[in-house]
């Protein structure tokens, strides 16, 4: 019928490629950040080595539709050494002309007690862009942000301790996991801090190809997960159970699709992953 709009569904490109961020987003709560210098006390992080970085593909049910790099590196913030946590998706093949998606988010983070000093998301998908930034006050428990598209500003309070979502992700893989464990976190997400609990589901195997066979530990985000990444529905980590813990897979679903995000490849420092 003529007049008629189309009614868009959570299985179409763009909800399939914003859950998939969401779904990276949230794996990639798991690094942390530090590094040295020689008038400074901090030390480089022992859970991981800065410079590594990991490569996974992207799929939306049966279908490949993106990769997502996530890697960190050392940089200064006013003078002050920190290191970067970044993360770039894009989507890939035919998807890349019908629904282009090219996004970056990166977080700077204090070496000195692991803290984020400020967080920036570029978003390009379809005709959607946006680029806001948001600076740290961690002694008084504020956060600025600004969004750069719309010429606006303003600070809003957050929770002690709280931690941006990607410097969250990197923080994670500090923390051992055990089946039947709950660890709770404070996020800060969209001007709003959330609770987050991660729990223990169960040991699994996940077998990636050109990696091997890896044991990991089956995650699940839980409580306000679902507000923060606005999903109705479950979604799934799976973490190495080696010293590393790293993301090898995450899956979440939306209505009449899947997405998963898997890791394909693992490069700079650490030594050889998996070492056997």
């Amino acid at each position: 019928m003529r007049g008629r709009r189309r009614r868009r569904t959570g299985s179409d490109p763009q909800g399939c490629l914003g859950m998939i961020r969401a779904i990276v987003s949230a794996s990639l709560l798991c690094l942390a950040v530090t590094s040295s210098a020689a008038e400074d006390e901090a030390r480089e992080p022992d859970w991981f080595p800065v410079g590594e970085k990991f490569t996974y593909r992207l799929y939306w049910g049966p279908l490949r539709v993106g990769l997502a790099t996530i890697w960190s590196e050392r940089a200064v913030f006013e003078g002050r050494p920190c290191i970067a946590l970044k993360y770039h998706a894009r989507t890939t093949s035919v998807l890349a002309k019908i629904f282009p998606v090219n996004d970056y988010i990166e977080s700077l983070v204090d070496p000195a007690g692991f803290r984020a000093l400020r967080y920036r998301q570029l978003l390009h998908e379809g005709r959607h862009y946006q680029d806001e930034v948001t600076l740290f006050d961690h002694e008084d428990s504020l956060a600025y942000h600004t969004d750069r598209k719309k010429h606006r500003s303003r600070s809003v309070m957050m929770a002690p301790g709280a931690q941006d979502a990607l410097t969250f992700m990197y923080y994670m893989r500090s923390r051992g996991f055990g089946v039947g464990q709950n660890q709770r976190y404070q996020v800060f997400v969209d001007d709003k801090t959330y609770e987050l609990t991660m729990v223990g589901i169960k040991d699994e195997t996940v077998n990636l190809k050109g990696l091997g066979k890896i044991p990991c530990v089956k995650l699940e985000p839980r409580s306000t997960f679902g507000k923060i990444y606005k999903s109705k529905g479950r979604v799934f980590l799976w973490v190495s159970r080696d010293d590393r813990r790293i993301i090898t897979r995450m899956s979440g679903r939306v209505p009449m699709a899947s997405m998963r995000a898997v890791l394909i490849g693992v490069a700079g420092p650490g030594g050889k992953w998996p070492k056997s």
